[in-house]
């Protein structure tokens, strides 16, 4: 019987870069920093630029953390949001995570904040989606966690999710995910949510958080 394809191959993956990453991932090892701060302050900048426009990206540790982090610095406690229907439930569990309440896209009357799902990565709706937004006067967020590449999504709205799960385009060893925000006052106010609310500038605690 033939082998079946399966839908991704990540020790053939990993094959092709074993050489060039092994060195990196034995260096992180013997530093003692594990969670290399270094290392992600890098990726950030590297994701934003590569996004564009530029926004301000702020990584974390799953695209389910990603959602909630964008939710939390966008959106008011009291905020009802809008979800596509046709998304993955990690979508609908970020926002219950931030405290938000959740509607459907198509009921979202009630709702002056948005988040789209570019499913298997298209945005063929989008630019007149952020056209009703904004003449609605609504928030337009994005759910990107499937469309690593294409370089329209995560310019459409005030922030997008990423996940970093390892089957994605641009997948981790493990969990993970980054957040992109238009405006850096709510990139600063996701960072210190994902450190219990610590901000390292002033070195004081600001409110609720998670790591």
């Amino acid at each position: 019987m033939d082998k079946p394809i399966g839908l991704v191959d990540l020790a053939a993956q990993w094959a092709e870069i074993e050489d060039e990453a092994m060195p990196l991932v034995q260096a992180r090892l013997r530093s003692g920093d594990y969670l290399g701060h270094d290392t992600i302050a890098a990726f950030e900048r590297e994701w934003a630029e590569y996004v564009g426009g530029g926004v301000h990206a702020v990584a974390c540790s799953s695209g389910t953390d990603a959602v909630e982090l964008m939710v939390r610095a966008c959106t008011p406690e009291d905020a009802w949001v809008g979800v596509d229907e046709a998304t993955f439930v990690a979508t609908v569990a970020g926002v219950e995570r931030a405290g938000r309440k959740v509607v459907p896209n198509h009921e979202r009357q009630c709702a002056n904040y948005t988040i789209a799902t570019w499913l298997y990565g298209s945005t063929a709706y989008a630019a007149d989606l952020a056209r009703q937004c904004r003449e609605r006067g609504d928030v337009l967020l994005e759910d990107a966690s499937q469309a690593h590449g294409n370089k329209r999504a995560g310019t459409f709205g005030d922030a997008a999710a990423w996940s970093l799960y390892p089957s994605k385009n641009l997948g981790g060893i493990g969990q993970g995910g980054v957040v992109t925000f238009k405006d850096s006052v709510a990139a600063a106010k996701a960072r210190r949510i994902r450190e219990h609310g610590y901000d390292r500038a002033t070195d004081r605690h600001f409110g609720r958080g998670f790591n």
